[in-house]
């Protein structure tokens, strides 16, 4: 008569707990991946959007009143809201020079954040209305 084994064995069951921890490790990993991911882009959404805060601003002004020079916004360091306050990470520069044609000047905006590690530029120009 051939005997029937009901169950698992020790070592059966060790391998599909080794095999489970395998996968749990991955699934926890990839979420801590996910997670940083987020937190990159999100930094990365609000540095642009400080860089292009500041174009519009720039684009406002009248052709002759940008000097042609480096600048350090007066409000380093920057929060989200563009402002100095709590959570202040982002340092934001901008140039103004000479554009490549005669009655444009070109606007440089840049974001830096990490200790300027990561960072965001924009540029765009800006023409007298004169030519």
């Amino acid at each position: 008569m051939i005997k029937q084994n009901k169950g698992f064995t020790l070592i059966e069951l060790f391998v599909a707990l080794v095999i489970l921890a395998a996968g749990l490790f991955a699934l926890t990993q990839m979420g801590v991946t996910t997670i940083g991911a987020n937190q990159d882009s999100s930094a990365d959404s609000i540095a642009t959007r400080l860089a292009q805060n500041k174009i519009d601003e720039l684009k406002k002004d009248t052709y002759g009143s940008l000097a042609l020079q480096n600048f350090s916004d007066p409000q380093n360091p920057l929060n989200s809201q563009g402002t100095n306050g709590d959570g202040g990470i982002y340092t934001r520069t901008w140039t103004v020079t000479s554009g490549p044609t005669t009655g444009t000047k070109k606007v440089t905006v840049r974001v830096t954040w990490e200790s300027g590690a990561k960072a965001v530029t924009l540029k765009s120009l800006v023409a007298d209305e004169g030519h």
